[in-house]
């Protein structure tokens, strides 16, 4: 049998460098518990390989109440960073770079009074991670025919 492997195999340059934060994390040994918001990764095998490397998932950032919090490639919004400084967590963020340039605009523009339109899933973490840097108040898309009902916005970053 001939296995030809793509080009674009294994993870993007955003999970990477997670994994080495994550790695780099574990190796301090301080000893505080390591806490990771949410999926680091879509690989049920990894994640579990990571819980028993000592990082525990959880789902919200109420669920931790000392410790160091992994923010995952895909990133969160801005109040929920804002928690985890307020609770006196050691954040170690991941957000992707890609992703991180994209919060940034989101902010930037709904700052300057532009309606914000994310086009994507509401339900997957990078989009309701981006909604928290407009304070919630962007539209998610996810088809052509939701697009054509938009109303008409002075100002629009899609």
């Amino acid at each position: 049998m001939r296995i030809i492997i793509a080009d674009k195999a294994g993870y993007c340059f955003g999970i990477q460098n997670a994994m080495k934060l994550v790695a780099d994390t574990l190796k301090q040994k301080d000893n505080k518990p390591i806490y990771c918001l949410g999926d680091l990764s879509h690989n049920r095998q990894e994640m579990a390989r990571l819980e028993t490397c000592g990082v525990k998932k959880v789902d919200t950032i109420d669920e931790i109440s000392s410790g160091t919090v992994i923010i995952r490639s895909h990133g969160e919004g801005k109040d929920i960073l804002d928690q985890a400084e307020a609770k006196g967590l050691t954040i170690v963020n991941a957000t992707c770079p890609f992703v991180r340039a994209m919060q940034k605009k989101v902010h930037d523009y709904a700052l300057e009074g532009y309606q914000i339109v994310i086009v994507g899933n509401a339900k997957h973490p990078e989009v309701t991670g981006a909604m928290g840097w407009c304070k919630h108040q962007a539209i998610v898309i996810d088809s052509p025919e939701q697009a054509e009902q938009l109303p008409y916005f002075e100002q629009m970053c899609v």
